[in-house]
């Protein structure tokens, strides 16, 4: 059986095997004190590295599996009692952040999460992290007098630049990028989530703030909120949040054409072109204006996936019409995936400048494609695997990192409060005035 084959038959037996939990699981009440006995967690633990040494596509892309299997051993060592099913996921958490592979995701049993979801156990606020310090950039909380813009000190004693290392340490993200983690962090259900794992599950949380534009530091203690509370409250006091964005749009800024890609796929309108179709029109159109400059703006493009002309794509031909201006791309720890590989060609081939932070995937390629889940036997805690490993073809590149901006520009809470684009600006600049 060949390793096409081999995938396949992985995928069919997993799916077979553990999809029928998930359902059940989630029909029954759910005890967060329920705990379980050693040899059950021994028996999850084990199953979990099994599956992930049979089918995940790269296991060993950036951490060796006699390493991840000594960091699964030294885990079974320390099970030397009953675990409820929270503190047991708690641990795994870091063993499967440690492959390096953002597609691989560990999760809570359905009826844990929709327990833990259920409890006002949310930090009420949207963050962003710049230049390692957080700011509120949502505030979600009763207290309307904590501003956006705000810079968060502190939850609960423990200062933010220990809270956030140690939350990261949770997430998984291709070759450890930390600018991928830090824009995982700023959805408030992930933050959340996380915070009362590492934490404690609490109901309120004491904060240490500066104001926005404020010298005195302020304390005070505030309630938390459920994950439907977020939902409720972020379209109701942030209205833009609610609004849908084309997945793909052709602006003019002057001479420059700005190309944004929210996705690599079909627009959920269908009165829109179809993706291949709208960059047809888009590069038709450039050339018939003879346009001298573009921007291709991929920030927060989380990818997408197609297997037309499979197999292994191979030596790819230039289509035309095709654009043979100055061609800038902006990117951050939100550029993942296809926008990874998409983005390690053009700085392979030195096809475009690019503007922004670090992108957040790896720049040899992604394992992705083709992803199957499984349910651990006793605790029903869920492994989503990736089966497919995209290797490009480039190199000369640091195996552990994502592209590095030429131009790094990093935004200040000021741009975003205001709604100014710096990032932007400065891929103008260069484009329009040569430096």
């Amino acid at each position: 059986m060949n390793r096409a084959d081999r995938k396949t038959a992985i995928a069919t037996s997993f799916m077979a095997v553990f999809a029928a939990v998930a359902f059940s699981q989630s029909q029954t009440a759910f005890d967060p004190g329920k705990t379980y006995p050693v040899e059950a967690l021994m028996e999850d633990l084990k199953t979990l590295w099994d599956v992930l040494e049979e089918g995940h596509g790269g296991l060993d892309r950036y951490t060796p599996a006699d390493a991840l299997k000594k960091g699964f051993v030294a885990a079974g060592d320390s099970l030397t009692g009953p675990s409820t099913e929270f503190d047991f996921y708690s641990m795994l958490l870091p063993l499967v952040a440690g492959i390096k592979d953002g597609h691989t995701r560990l999760m809570l049993s359905p009826a844990a999460g929709a327990y833990l979801d259920a409890q006002p156990v949310f930090l009420p606020f949207g963050l962003r992290f710049f230049k390692d310090k957080a700011y509120v950039f949502r505030n979600l909380s009763s207290d309307a007098g904590i501003k956006d813009g705000a810079e968060l000190l502190a939850i609960d004693g423990t200062p933010m630049r220990d809270v956030v290392p140690a939350l990261l340490a949770l997430l998984p993200s291709d070759a450890g990028i930390r600018t991928s983690g830090l824009r995982r962090l700023e959805y408030p259900a992930a933050f959340g989530r996380l915070l009362a794992l590492r934490f404690g599950r609490r109901e309120t949380r004491r904060i240490s703030f500066r104001p926005f534009r404020g010298a005195e530091i302020a304390e005070i203690t505030i309630p938390c909120i459920t994950a439907a509370d977020i939902v409720r409250l972020l379209p109701e006091r942030y209205p833009a949040t609610a609004e849908r964005r084309p997945a793909y749009e052709l602006s003019f800024e002057g001479a420059t054409a700005v190309l944004t890609i929210r996705v690599f796929g079909d627009d959920l309108d269908k009165a829109k072109p179809r993706f291949p179709e709208f960059l047809e029109e888009t590069f038709r159109s450039l050339e018939e204006k003879g346009t001298p400059n573009l921007i291709i703006d991929l920030r927060g493009n989380g990818g997408g996936f197609d297997v037309t002309g499979h197999p292994n794509r191979g030596l790819q031909t230039p289509q035309k019409p095709r654009f043979a201006g100055r061609v800038a791309i902006l990117i951050d720890g939100g550029s993942f995936s296809t926008t990874g590989e998409t983005t390690s060609l053009f700085h392979y081939h030195k096809k475009a400048v690019f503007f922004g932070e670090e992108c957040g995937s790896g720049y040899y390629g992604s394992t992705s494609g083709f992803m199957v889940t499984a349910t651990l036997p006793n605790t029903r805690i869920q492994i989503r695997v990736p089966l497919v490993l995209c290797r490009m073809a480039v190199d000369s590149y640091p195996k552990d990192r994502g592209i590095v901006p030429d131009f790094p520009v990093t935004p200040a809470i000021e741009d975003l409060l205001a709604c100014r684009d710096p990032v932007m600006a400065r891929a103008l600049l260069f484009l329009e005035k040569g430096r």
